[in-house]
C-alpha cells in the first residue's frame, strides 16, 4: 500500500473566518476558543504560540482530529498487516522445509480442536 496524500495523512483542513484553507496538524493545538465567528485556535510550535480563527467550531475541529486519527490507525494496521504477509512469503521461500514442517503442525492442532 503506498500513501498517495501524504500532506493530508497528517494534517487536518479548515476555513478561515476570511473563505481561504488553513491546514494545521492536530498535535500543534493548544487551545480551542469558542468566538462568535467560530473557533479562536491557538497553534504552538517549538515555543512559539500563534493564534489564529477559523469558522469551524471546538466540537467539529475535535472530530475532524479524531477522525483524522482513526484513519492513521487504520492506515497503520494495514500496513502491518502487509509487511508480515511479505516477510512470511519470502521467510516460506527461503525454507520450504520449514512451511512444510508448519503446515503438519498446524494441522495437527486444528485436528485435537
Amino acid at each position: 500500500m503506498k500513501i498517495k496524500d501524504v500532506f493530508g495523512f497528517g494534517n487536518i483542513t479548515l476555513t478561515g473566518i476570511n473563505g481561504g484553507v488553513v491546514t494545521l496538524n492536530p498535535n500543534d493545538i493548544m487551545c480551542l476558543e469558542a468566538v462568535d465567528e467560530g473557533t479562536q485556535v491557538t497553534l504552538s510550535k517549538v515555543g512559539v504560540s500563534y493564534q489564529l480563527c477559523v469558522k469551524q467550531t471546538p466540537g467539529r475541529i475535535r472530530q475532524k482530529a479524531n477522525n483524522l486519527a482513526a484513519k492513521q490507525e487504520r492506515i497503520h494496521q494495514q500496513m502491518e498487516e502487509e509487511a508480515k504477509a511479505k516477510a512470511q512469503e519470502s521467510f516460506f521461500a527461503k525454507y520450504p522445509e520449514t512451511k512444510a514442517a508448519f503446515e503438519k503442525e498446524s494441522a495437527k492442532l486444528n485436528q485435537g480442536n
